[in-house]
């Protein structure tokens, strides 16, 4: 079989492994089928940077999203637990990398929203880029009913808040599974668009989730996300809401629930 070229991380010029077919070992006398050859997930277009400024005795602090789109390009198999590290910077320099432990699945096929957050740049230094690098490693394909389908999460009344005096806002919301297995680990990852459409540039994004452990076919719960971004009309002054009309994306994780 001729493997296909190397997929390439955004920002780091350094190929990505990519895997042949798996031969899986029998398993009390019966084969399991073999996993198809699989592809790298990669990391689409380049990641956005958004900050809210905060007071310090010593200057000013920042909170720091970034947003990025990664896909899986394999029809027949999910991606689970891939690891993923994210360098912030300030023009060329570099301001904080993070720890690579972070971690993310896809389903079949799809291209996902990932927001990673950080406040550990240093003081008075405000990052406005970022690169993102992903870490395939062969264990973590897996069959497509291990990782839920994001189309089994229905998410409805959306409402961006933002209280007066605070630097970030929040994003509220319903999440429904209509899935058939339990779900447990809720993450949500969100961003807000200016305008209606899907290419609108990102005002502001964040990372939350569900306080409810797990969660059966047809429970709706409530979700948060914290928000980075929007305007501060005096430096590191409250955050307002976008004036106009928005778009609000949010993701869903989850796990199958242990029985």
């Amino acid at each position: 079989m001729t493997a296909e070229p190397a997929m390439t991380a955004v920002g780091t010029g350094i190929p990505q492994a990519e895997f042949p077919e798996e031969t899986i070992p029998a398993f009390e006398g019966t084969p399991y089928p073999k996993m198809p050859p699989s592809k790298p997930p990669v990391v689409e277009g380049d990641a956005t940077v958004t900050t809210n400024s905060y007071g310090l005795p010593e200057g000013t602090g920042y909170n720091s999203s970034v947003a990025f789109m990664v896909s899986n390009p394999n029809k027949d198999l999910a991606i689970q637990d891939l690891q993923y590290r994210v360098t912030l910077k300030s023009g060329d320099r570099t301001l904080v990398t993070s720890d690579g432990e972070d971690r993310v699945d896809i389903p079949p096929g799809l291209t996902r929203l990932v927001v990673f957050t950080s406040n550990e740049v240093p003081v008075n230094k405000k990052p406005n880029t970022a690169t993102v690098r992903v870490y395939p490693t062969q264990d973590i394909y897996v069959m497509p009913e291990m990782v839920p389908e994001q189309s089994q999460w229905k998410v409805s009344n959306e409402e961006v808040q933002c209280t007066e005096g605070l630097v970030q806002c929040e994003l509220i919301g319903d999440i429904t599974w209509t899935g058939k297995d339990p779900q447990s680990g809720l993450v949500v990852d969100a961003l807000v668009r200016a305008g209606s459409g899907a290419s609108g540039p990102i005002l502001a994004a964040g990372s939350g989730g569900a306080s409810t452990e797990q969660v059966a076919q047809g429970d709706t719960v409530p979700f948060t996300v914290t928000l980075i971004g929007f305007e501060q009309p005096k430096d590191e002054g409250g955050a307002v809401p976008p004036k106009g009309p928005t778009k609000v994306e949010v993701y869903v994780e989850s796990s199958v629930a242990s029985p």
